[in-house]
């Protein structure tokens, strides 16, 4: 079994947490050799790395799973 780790794939000026919030992707480690087996179906996961402490405050957005119209990210 491999390791997870989250890694950075966008950094933006959050306007409703008032912060620099960075977008993670899901990094399994899967080796190469898998290349050019098909994928589809199976997008790494993503998530903001303040989603969870957006949600406890309250602030609405796709990801603090409040307001899946509303993603930050797509607005840059």
């Amino acid at each position: 079994m491999s390791d997870t780790k989250w890694v950075s794939i966008k950094k933006i000026y959050c306007h409703r947490a008032k912060t620099e919030v960075e977008l993670l992707m899901e990094d399994t480690g899967r080796p190469d050799y898998f290349g050019e087996l098909p994928t589809e179906g199976h997008e790494p996961r993503k998530q903001c790395a303040l989603g969870e402490a957006c949600n406890l405050i309250g602030l609405k957005c796709q990801w603090s799973y409040t307001n899946p119209g509303y993603d930050p990210f797509d607005e840059v």
